[in-house]
């Protein structure tokens, strides 16, 4: 995704300054990724969650690493 500013040739991505920045894996990934960490009460397995989305284990790991930071950078804040 790139919006484009009306009147310059300045591109900027949507997804810049998150933690879906630089990422290989679609937003959709990462938003069922979201979703299923939220509605599991006990918590997801990263196994679990990369075999449910289909992704390496190591992409697996990644993601509640980097959406946990992300939802403490924003505490942070407030």
């Amino acid at each position: 995704m790139v919006a484009v500013s009306s009147g310059s040739c300045h591109q900027a991505d949507l997804t810049a300054g998150t933690i879906f920045q630089h990422t290989k894996v679609a937003l959709r990934v990462w938003f069922a990724a979201i979703f299923l960490m939220a509605v599991d009460k006990g918590g997801k397995s990263v196994l679990t969650l990369s075999r449910e989305l289909g992704l390496r284990y190591a992409t697996a790991w990644l993601m509640p690493h980097n959406i946990q930071r992300a939802l403490v950078d924003r505490n942070a804040k407030y």
